[in-house]
């Protein structure tokens, strides 16, 4: 039987941070490159050589549509926005992503990044946890992580959050292949309507999913900068 999607266009989640002020977590939308963008040019130069393994000046048109146009199945995508005082999105401050393997339909590459501004917070931890449960309903069972061998704080968050990972190391990279950990948050049910597209959406990827990714989400496509996984400088 086929699971319905809980993590779908609909899914918006509203956490409280210190002194009051508020983030909501939804997915990403192809009208987010500006908010994308924003984002990236408020990152230290250390966070971007965390990000992209790499000195990282800008973004370009092509890698703003691959972090944004996604299809939330194959390629998943989940924002934080700050939100002011009438409940409207002013900035984004963190965001991950999943990319299901080619070659291997239950593994899927992460990536996440944390606003300098934001980090110290658990955002990194919270995203990862979403992304676990988003993942899992999509028949994804592990994930893999690179970074920079010397970013140890990604290895404790992955063992914080997945528990069982294996790690090793090649030419200054640090590869790690977590099990996903049965979910510890539910995300709330939404009306019918939003489950029936979430239904649809897994039977697109059904018909579609063998098609769309023949050329994976390899270190190949990382040094050109489309997508790295966990880049963060602290927690």
């Amino acid at each position: 039987m086929v699971n319905l999607l809980k993590f779908n266009d609909s899914f918006r989640e509203i956490v409280v941070l210190e002194g009051a002020r508020r983030i909501v977590l939804r997915l990403i939308k192809a009208n987010d490159k500006a908010l994308l963008q924003q984002g990236f040019d408020s990152l230290s130069d250390e966070s971007r050589l965390r990000r992209f393994m790499a000195e990282k000046r800008s973004l370009s048109q092509q890698e703003l549509a691959y972090f944004t146009e996604v299809d939330q199945m194959d390629h998943f995508a989940l924002g934080m926005v700050l939100l002011d005082e009438s409940g409207n999105e002013t900035e984004g401050v963190a965001i991950g992503r999943f990319i299901r393997l080619a070659g291997d339909a239950e593994t899927a590459e992460v990536g996440l990044t944390v606003a300098d501004s934001m980090q110290g917070q658990g955002l990194g931890q919270l995203l990862l946890e979403r992304l676990v449960s988003a993942a899992l309903e999509r028949g994804i069972k592990r994930f893999r992580f690179e970074c920079l061998a010397y970013n140890q704080e990604i290895k404790q968050l992955v063992l914080k959050v997945c528990k069982e990972a294996v790690f090793r190391y090649d030419e200054g990279v640090m590869i790690a292949e977590a099990t996903l950990p049965a979910p510890s948050w539910v995300p709330p049910v939404y009306n019918p309507l939003d489950l029936m597209d979430g239904l649809v959406r897994q039977m697109q990827s059904m018909f579609s999913g063998a098609f769309k990714y023949q050329s994976g989400v390899g270190m190949d496509l990382m040094r050109q900068g489309l997508d790295v996984p966990f880049k963060l400088r602290h927690y």
